[in-house]
């Protein structure tokens, strides 16, 4: 079986905890980052869709990709969500993101916009461009 930067298996998309104020709770992120791993993931994906992204600012999706990072210690591989209806949003991400300890970016079909199949390719494409990692389009 061929596998793209080391995973195979199951793979956990982490929820985004937040305090009773709003706040992303950083400490229970790290707790449940690492009992999904203490139980037995292949892989983990941060960041994804299940993770509240479209609620979340610059600062904390760097933040919580770090926490994720950290909290993985290099156990199993890190996924990385980064994604969104503007290809040119996307690059900005890939190129302000700190990727260490990330092994794969995930990256949602554009959104809300509907490109045409040439617009996929153009969209995927550009962000193959600029990616230092492998991409799982989602």
């Amino acid at each position: 079986m061929r596998t793209i930067a080391g995973l195979r298996g199951l793979g956990v998309a982490l929820v985004t905890p937040f305090t009773s104020e709003g706040d992303v709770d950083y400490d229970q992120l790290s707790v449940i980052t690492d009992d999904v791993v203490k139980n037995g993931v292949n892989y983990v994906v941060a960041l994804g869709s299940t993770g509240e992204t479209p609620t979340l600012d610059a600062d904390e999706k760097k933040r919580i990709v770090r926490t994720v990072v950290q909290a993985v210690a290099g156990r199993v591989p890190v996924v990385m969500g980064c994604g969104g209806p503007s290809t040119k949003e996307v690059v900005h991400q890939l190129n302000t993101l700190d990727l260490s300890g990330v092994d794969a970016i995930l990256s949602v079909t554009p959104f809300y916009n509907r490109p045409s199949q040439e617009g996929l390719i153009e969209h995927y494409g550009t962000i193959a461009i600029h990616s230092p990692l492998p991409i799982i389009m989602y």
